[in-house]
């Protein structure tokens, strides 16, 4: 496809990159999606679970133990979705974010979610945190890759509460968040629904940085010699579509069905292209109470500080193809107007779009391009413009001293 469309790709893995960085000098890690560290994860890629006694991989001083950011100020290998591979500096607690923002106590606005608000795949300043970070730059990027609504409850009690930010952003990704919670559900994560739970996570960053480090370790020495090196670490930090997924989706039928996408039938895609986009059924009454729950738990934390809670809601691939429809959407959208949360639908906004295929990466069923992220970033920006709530905008004296201050 990229060959098709005359793009350079680098058709590395991962660790190969990383690798190659590592013979420059440069002490290149993995980003690592704390969802690899769960059992039913594990299980299902690799088959063999190494320790039967608890959900998480990981143990300190005795306890299970379960990270949500990843490795801190590291130089990091990301992911690769339109041609080259996204590499960052992590920040204190392992996520995307500019050194010296969590020193702050006037943090303003927090964002919540997965990859997408991770900024998969696309430079930092393109992902749509990024995008509003440019005219308000008192907001924390807390995403990571594969994590669902379990592991946001988690992450807004450890690491929002003690900074009481303005307004908290719950990005909700349709495709896969309901699908991540079902399996977060049998782990330590639900006990974040308890008051009062945490890991103390912020305050053991040190201890996070050694665990996780030694977990690529064991994954490169262990399981990634015998295994296939490459796919195996590909799958360890980043799991998105499985191999036979991307098999299926580069079909040569596929390709062509796509390269001819033109003119009128810009929104058309082909019957071969739904064939390689998986559908998926309603996750069912039971698992949208938990959900709904979950997003009581966070709108209730949110407000004990005087914080805003809003939802945005990110539509898939699938829903502009003939797989068509998002089988929760009513049912979450219910919730999150029972509960009172004001909501930013992007469903209508892509499906505006003259063309929604080109708010995708190459045309595929991934993340969204740089398109696709300033459109997000469009609509969050005019909520907050539009709020009530008084945000320090960029090039003010306050923004003036942080850029000054940043180590």
């Amino acid at each position: 496809m990229a060959r098709a469309l005359g793009i350079s790709f680098d058709k590395r893995s991962r660790l190969e990159v990383m690798l190659a960085l590592r013979e420059l000098g440069v002490d290149a890690w993995p980003s690592i999606s704390p969802r690899v560290l769960l059992r039913d994860w594990w299980t299902h890629y690799y088959g063999n679970w190494p320790v039967d006694d608890r959900e998480s991989l990981l143990k300190v001083d005795g306890q299970e133990f379960l990270p949500i950011g990843g490795i801190a100020k590291a130089f990091t290998v990301y992911c690769n979705e339109n041609g080259s591979y996204i590499t960052y500096e992590s920040d204190e607690r392992g996520f995307a974010n500019p050194k010296g923002l969590w020193n702050r106590k006037d943090v303003e606005i927090a964002v919540v979610g997965d990859s997408f608000v991770h900024g998969g795949c696309v430079h930092r300043n393109e992902a749509y945190v990024g995008v509003v970070r440019q005219r308000y730059p008192l907001i924390l990027n807390l995403g990571n890759d594969g994590i669902g609504p379990l592991f946001q409850l988690a992450t807004i009690k450890e690491y929002l509460v003690s900074r009481r930010p303005k307004i908290v952003v719950w990005s909700y990704f349709c495709g896969n968040d309901l699908y991540d919670m079902i399996k977060e559900r049998r782990t330590l994560l639900k006990r974040y629904l308890e008051p009062g739970f945490t890991q103390h996570l912020e305050a053991r960053q040190d201890v996070i940085d050694q665990a996780l480090r030694e977990h690529v370790q064991t994954v490169l020495l262990s399981r990634g010699l015998s295994a296939g090196v490459a796919e195996v670490m590909d799958w360890f930090t980043h799991p998105s579509l499985h191999t036979e997924d991307w098999k299926r989706v580069f079909k040569l039928s596929y390709v062509f069905d796509l390269v001819g996408l033109a003119g009128s039938r810009a929104k058309e895609i082909s019957s071969s292209t739904a064939r390689a986009v998986p559908y998926q059924p309603s996750v069912g009454k039971e698992n949208l109470e938990l959900f709904r729950s979950i997003l009581q738990e966070a709108k209730h934390t949110v407000n004990s500080w005087g914080g805003k809670f809003v939802f945005v809601y990110l539509p898939r691939y699938e829903r502009y193809t003939p797989v068509g429809g998002q089988p929760d959407r009513d049912g979450i959208l219910e919730i999150v107007n029972s509960l009172g949360i004001e909501l930013i639908d992007l469903h209508p906004v892509f499906a505006d779009s003259d063309d929604p295929m080109e708010l995708f990466p190459l045309r595929l069923p991934t993340h969204y391009s740089p398109a696709g992220y300033r459109l997000v970033a469009e609509q969050l920006l005019a909520y907050l413009d539009h709020s009530n709530i008084k945000l320090t905008k960029a090039n003010s004296d306050k923004t003036r001293l942080f850029s000054m201050t940043k180590p």
